[in-house]
Order: structure tokens, then sequence, then C-alpha cells
């Protein structure tokens, strides 16, 4: 399995566009926290991706993340182990 860390495309398992890692997030008073990118809990993450000219982020569970491949292949999901 890869390992997921910032830079890493990916793409929720119901679907979407592929989105990059921006950062490692946690859960704090149910609100999505922007902490270091050697953060301990990374059960959340970051993600930024584009619709159109427009860029959009948002915070996803990692457990709902695909890795895609790297090599172009975007229909390829990968595992995905936080390490």
């Amino acid at each position: 399995m890869e390992t997921i860390k910032v830079g890493t495309t990916v793409r929720l398992k119901s679907g979407g566009p592929i989105m990059t890692i921006e950062s490692f997030a946690t859960r704090l008073a149910g609100a999505d926290i922007m902490t270091s990118k050697n953060v301990e809990d990374k059960s959340r993450v970051n993600c930024q991706w584009f619709e159109g000219p427009k860029l959009s982020k948002g915070s996803f569970d990692v457990m709902s993340l695909d890795i895609v491949a790297s090599d172009n292949d975007t229909n390829k999901p990968l595992g995905i182990y936080v390490g």
C-alpha cells in the first residue's frame, strides 16, 4: 500500500474530481482545524482541487478516499496506509 502524504492525489470513493492533499487536519469541537504536516492524528486531510478555473478546498476523512495512481491512470484506485 502507498503512504498518504502532502501532495498525494486522491479521489472520494464515491467519485468526484481528483484532489491533492494539502495538509493533515484534526477535529476539535466539531470543527476542522488546520495543523502542521506532521500532526499525529492523520484521520482527516485537507484537500484542494479545481472546478474549472475555481480552486476549491475541503476536509475529508482519510477512509473516504482512494489514492489515484500518479502515472496518469486516474481510474486505478490504490489502497491507503496512513503511517
